[in-house]
């Protein structure tokens, strides 16, 4: 749906989705509303309540939407799926996505300060899959907060987990962990793996001066040897240019020499 407010200085529209899912597998039923792609409210059928995406945000106005309007809307959802499934099953494949995952601290990481690791889960279709945490390979639940699955515009779906941490000291790994019924198991680590990647880095960096300072070392003595080389040859054309010219000279002087003589030879006879 589309609302729109107008200011005096002009228009301002705001669009929002409502988007209701149903499938055979759980959740079985998930409703939320978004504006621009961004969470505002979803709705806990276990709860029968509206919970806001964003903390700030007030609570869902009570004359809209109401869980009793809700519910219906539901089980006839329900009810399309089941005709849609017996009538499409073995005919349409089943469309699947593959999810594509990002690790992050919600703050700059501060040795010994408080923070907040968040787990995005993007490209998730259908949406079925679990997010758990682990803290050097244990399964923790105490400071997880799971968001439910927010549809984008590209018919998919997102899905955020957080955990909070009381410190972020380097060497500790925390890892998020998704897992489904039709996936290979996928994780994300924050913590020792970005020491190792220092390490590999510096590594890596040490290798190409390396190959740097070998390629100069070659390249300087294999330029040297060509300049040797060069300059040799040079000279030796230097060297065959005057020869050339001493004995073109050379001729050049018996030549007029002998002319000489001869012209005197002929004057003195006539």
């Amino acid at each position: 749906s589309v609302t729109a407010s107008e200011p005096r200085s002009g228009f301002l529209y705001l669009a929002t989705d409502d988007v209701l899912t149903c499938q055979p597998d759980p959740p079985s039923l998930s409703l939320s509303v978004t504006l621009d792609g961004r969470d505002l409210f979803w709705f806990d059928f276990p709860g029968s309540r509206w919970n806001p995406g964003i903390p700030s945000l007030p609570p869902w106005p009570s004359e809209l939407e109401s869980p009793q309007e809700i519910l219906p809307e539901a089980q006839l959802c329900k009810e399309i799926l089941g005709v849609l499934g017996r009538t499409l099953t073995g005919v349409m494949p089943e469309a699947r996505a593959i999810p594509e995952i990002s690790l992050f601290p919600a703050l700059p990481p501060v040795p010994g300060e408080p923070n907040t690791l968040v787990c995005l889960v993007e490209n998730i279709f259908p949406p079925v899959l679990d997010i758990t945490w682990t803290v050097a390979g244990a399964v923790v639940t105490q400071g997880v907060t799971q968001g439910p699955f927010v549809p984008t515009s590209d018919l998919t779906f997102v899905r955020l987990s957080r955990i909070s941490v009381t410190t972020l000291e380097p060497g500790t790994v925390h890892a998020c962990v998704v897992t489904s019924d039709f996936l290979d198991i996928f994780g994300i680590f924050w913590g020792r793996f970005w020491v190792i990647f220092v390490d590999l880095f510096g590594i890596f960096l040490g290798f190409v001066g390396i190959f740097w300072g070998d390629f100069f070392l070659v390249f300087l003595k294999f330029l040297g040897s060509f300049l040797s080389d060069f300059c040799r040859i040079f000279g030796d054309l230097l060297g065959f240019l005057g020869d050339f010219l001493g004995i073109f000279w050379d001729f050049l002087g018996h030549f007029w020499a002998f002319w000489g003589d001869f012209l005197g030879i002929f004057w003195v006879v006539f």
